[in-house]
């Protein structure tokens, strides 16, 4: 699966010293707009993917709850980068990318990487597959985003 490079979404470039906590995932206005979030993981994750999560390519959900909870997520920022990771979030509004970020979800470790903040892991541990965990499998064989 390949997000369409049809729409560009470019992170605004952190402000931040090492050790901030700050909420990397866009406000949503459920009020005004659609969203979905899918997260693509990579065949290469599956074996040391947290195992709360299933064995699959592509998840995805418009569940409000559970995208209200993403948005409300505290990362702490780390000044660092890292070049292993596969998989990926990504975040729709109205058909449109908001938000990209390569993730870990693994069995030993929660992040993720983005060009505006680099390598950020969540302030809670197990908070972002406890989330991603409740997302739906995506059935279809191509998913086009």
């Amino acid at each position: 699966m390949i997000p369409l490079p049809s729409e560009k979404y470019l992170h605004k470039q952190a402000e931040h010293k090492p050790g901030d906590i700050f909420r990397p995932f866009p406000k949503m206005n459920f009020k005004k707009s659609r969203y979905v979030a899918y997260v693509l993981i990579d065949p290469s994750d599956w074996r040391e993917r947290a195992p709360s999560l299933p064995r699959c390519n592509c998840l995805y959900t418009t569940d409000t709850s559970l995208l209200g909870r993403l948005s409300k997520m505290k990362f702490e920022y780390t000044g660092g980068d890292i070049a292993t990771a596969s998989s990926c979030i990504l975040i729709y509004e109205n058909g449109k990318l908001i938000f990209d970020s390569a993730i870990i979800i693994d069995k030993n470790n929660e992040a993720m990487q983005g060009g505006g903040f680099g390598y950020i892991y969540p302030v809670k541990s197990g908070t972002l597959s406890g989330i991603i965990k409740h997302f739906k499998r995506e059935k279809w064989p191509i998913v086009i985003l």
